[in-house]
């Protein structure tokens, strides 16, 4: 009985000494590698500083530095704030300054880089994307403000907010109307530090963290609204003149001349091309050829037109 004893005790202390034995070192191995680099967005708020990880999104974080580097973020604006859940920049696109041939190049899609590991929780970064394409990803990414694990294995979680918390706490007391803020936030400028103690050598670490502010709506104030809603209003009348005009021409083409009617068609074509070009132009800055074809569009228009004057 004893020695089957020792011998179960003997059996047991060698499996003990055959487990692995885990160091903190080794512990810290498994969570994500961060990057030595970082990207610092000065908004008219105060600095954002972000930090990425390499192993998990070098996709992602190569095409934010690139960006960055380009000078492409700079003047972009938060547009989007959802309380408890996002606070978003908008796309490249959207800005409102013109891009080199270097810069238009850069703006190109880039492929999803999930994760099992890393949930979405508040401070991580998440990329945006069309809702349909997960290879869609260019430019514009939300600094998370609550846990979201509904977008788990669906959007791409690229790095955190490193530094900046209480820059993010002063966004989220900005009043909201129709869920934008009624004051402009922008990237005044962004840059790429290779060694995050180029920046902390003469910045000091702003780690308080994202409270879970509810912004007030404001019903009265309209300052300071996206500029898509008064490109929409415009674009409703534009349209609201189309359709009034191909009425009247519709009702009176019996009782008019002939050319009066194919004067309010003409009209119409010449709003219309209006419309293309409050729609387009903004987007000609970062496509080239769209320019030539809009100018060529516009001469076009204008030979017709030149043409019909004449014989009538």
């Amino acid at each position: 009985m004893r020695g089957q004893l020792l011998f179960c005790v003997i059996v047991l202390l060698f499996c003990v000494s055959t487990l692995p034995v885990y160091s903190e070192e080794q512990v810290q191995q498994h969570a994500p590698v961060v990057s030595e680099k970082r990207v610092i967005f000065t908004t008219n708020y105060g600095d954002l500083v972000f930090a990425f990880y390499p192993e998990v999104a070098p996709g992602h974080m190569a095409q934010i530095t690139n960006l960055v580097t380009l000078g492409l973020y700079n003047s972009v604006q938060a547009f989007r704030i959802i309380p408890g859940f996002v606070l978003q920049f908008e796309e490249i696109h959207e800005r409102s300054v013109p891009f080199s041939r270097e810069q238009s190049a850069a703006l190109v899609p880039i492929k999803a880089e999930f994760s099992a590991e890393i949930k979405h929780s508040k401070g991580l970064l998440s990329m945006a994307r069309w809702e349909n394409n997960p290879d869609s990803a260019v430019s514009s990414f939300s600094i998370l403000l609550g846990n979201a694990p509904h977008l788990d294995g669906q959007y791409t979680v690229f790095g955190f907010l490193e530094s900046g918390g209480s820059v993010v706490n002063k966004i989220l007391s900005i009043p909201l109307r129709r869920g934008l803020p009624s004051k402009k936030i922008y990237i005044k400028n962004a840059y790429v530090v290779n060694h995050k103690e180029e920046y902390y050598s003469t910045n000091a670490l702003d780690a308080e963290e994202i409270t879970e502010v509810i912004s007030p709506v404001d019903s009265t104030d309209t300052t300071g609204l996206h500029r898509n809603n008064g490109l929409q209003n415009v674009m409703s009348i534009l349209v609201g003149v189309i359709v009034v005009i191909s009425l009247l021409g519709f009702v009176l083409q019996n009782r008019i001349n002939k050319n009066h009617v194919v004067s309010l068609l003409l009209v119409n074509v010449l709003i219309g091309v209006f419309v293309l070009m409050i729609v387009l132009l903004p987007r000609s800055s970062s496509v080239p050829w769209l320019s030539v074809l809009l100018f060529a569009g516009m001469f076009a228009l204008f030979r017709i037109m030149s043409n019909f004057e004449r014989k009538s």
